[in-house]
């Protein structure tokens, strides 16, 4: 598979722009495993993330009572107290501009594509 580079931060946010709600979500939580920020990242509100995530059907309810659940929507998250907090669109509690720093910083792949100036890695070597 051909590696696009992209040099700029306009042609990150170009290339994050052309991703699906799906793809932004997968994109937000391996930078949040990348940075170590894993309260941050982005669960389907689905039997799984519960059977994942709990053990005792009472720290589940307990989650649920302290936060801001609902049942219906399609997303959850643990707020900082380890509490659950739902949501249907994810892109509001997406910083693009973290994982665009993310990708410039740390060098964060996505998907196969380089994010690197090919120019400054060459003046980093010599």
């Amino acid at each position: 598979m051909k590696t696009e580079v992209i040099k700029t931060v306009e042609g990150i946010s170009d290339y994050l722009d052309g991703l699906s709600s799906a793809e932004i979500i997968s994109v937000w939580n391996r930078h949040c495993e990348a940075t170590s920020t894993m309260d941050d990242r982005i669960y389907n509100n689905d039997e799984e993330f519960f059977e994942q995530n709990f053990s005792k059907v009472m720290n589940a309810v307990r989650a649920i009572f302290y936060g801001t659940y609902s049942y219906g929507h399609s997303y959850v998250v643990f707020n900082g107290y380890g509490n659950l907090d739902s949501f249907d669109n994810p892109l509001n509690r997406i910083a693009l501009s973290e994982i665009m720093n993310s990708i410039m910083g740390d060098k964060l792949t996505v998907d196969g594509v380089d994010f690197t100036d090919p120019e400054q890695e060459e003046e980093e070597e010599n």
